[in-house]
C-alpha cells in the first residue's frame, strides 16, 4: 500500500494463494534412475482444494481483482521421452473482491523436465553456477456471465493457449547466501476472440537461509497479464517466506 502526498491517493495490491493438501495425495515415491524407462509411471499425485487472489486499486478507483475458488490436481509421470512430466488440471469458480463477478473456468498446464539439460530443474553439484531452462505450456478456458470488477467482458468466453519460456541461474558461493536470476517471456492467444498477450518478467534474489524457504527478490514485469488483461509496467521488492 502506498500513499501519494501530492495527488492525495492511496493505492493498494494484494495477492496470495491458500491450498489444502488432503491425505488422498500421494507424495512422489519414483527414482529418477528408472525415468529411462521406455513407458511412463505415475510417481505422484495431488488434489488440493485452493483460494487465489489478486488485485489492485486505489481510494479514488475501484481497481481490478480475481478472487478464485477451485481444486488444483496434479500428476507426476516418470520416464519416457523426458525424466518427468508434470501436468495440472484446476477448474474453478472466480468472482471479485466485491464478490460481484460470476466467471466459470478450467486451466491446464504441462511441464516436462529434463535434469540432464537444465529444463525445468538441474541435478544437484557442487558448481557455483547452476543455470537451467523453464518451458511450460499452459490453457485456461473461461466463461464470463457477470465481469464484476474482474476486467472482464460479461457474456465472452476465452481460450487462452501459450507457454512460458525463460532462462535462470543459482549462484552458489561458499561463503555467502545463495542468489538467483532468472528471466521468462510469456506469450499467449486467445483463440476464441483472436488476441494476444506477452509479457516479460525478470527477478534478481538472494535467499535468507540454506533450505532456500526465504528470499528478498526484486521483480520486474512489463507487458499484458492474459488472466485479466492487465497491462503494465511494474517493479516489486518483496520478501518471501515458505513453511
Amino acid at each position: 500500500m502506498t500513499h501519494d502526498h501530492l495527488a492525495n491517493e492511496t493505492v493498494w495490491s494484494a495477492e496470495g494463494a491458500l491450498f489444502y493438501i488432503p491425505e488422498i495425495s500421494k507424495r512422489c515415491s519414483g527414482d529418477t534412475r528408472l525415468a529411462g524407462r521406455n513407458l511412463g509411471f505415475v510417481s505422484g499425485y495431488a488434489f488440493a482444494p485452493f483460494v487465489f487472489f489478486d488485485g489492485e486499486g486505489s481510494d479514488t478507483t475501484p481497481g481490478k481483482s480475481t478472487l478464485q475458488f477451485g481444486v488444483k490436481s496434479e500428476v507426476q509421470v516418470f520416464g519416457g521421452l523426458f525424466d518427468a512430466q508434470h501436468f495440472s488440471f484446476n477448474p474453478y469458480y472466480q468472482t471479485d473482491f466485491n464478490f460481484e463477478a460470476e466467471i466459470y473456468g478450467i486451466s491446464a498446464s504441462w511441464k516436462p523436465v529434463k535434469l540432464d539439460y537444465g529444463l525445468n530443474g538441474f541435478r544437484k553439484s557442487g558448481r557455483v553456477f547452476q543455470p537451467s531452462w523453464t518451458f511450460v505450456a499452459e490453457a485456461d478456458y473461461r466463461s464470463v456471465h457477470t465481469a464484476g470488477k474482474s476486467g472482464l467482458v460479461a457474456g465472452t468466453e476465452y481460450g487462452w493457449f501459450g507457454a512460458i519460456i525463460g532462462a535462470s541461474v543459482d549462484i552458489i558461493p561458499k561463503a555467502a547466501n545463495p542468489l538467483f536470476a532468472k528471466a521468462e517471456y510469456h506469450a499467449f492467444h486467445d483463440v476464441t476472440n483472436g488476441v494476444s498477450a506477452t509479457r516479460v518478467v525478470g527477478e534478481l534474489g538472494m535467499f535468507l537461509n540454506a533450505d532456500k524457504r526465504s528470499a528478498l527478490t526484486l521483480k520486474y514485469e512489463n507487458g499484458k497479464n492474459y488472466s485479466d488483461l492487465t497491462d503494465a509496467e511494474k517493479t516489486t521488492l518483496t520478501f518471501k517466506l515458505a513453511f
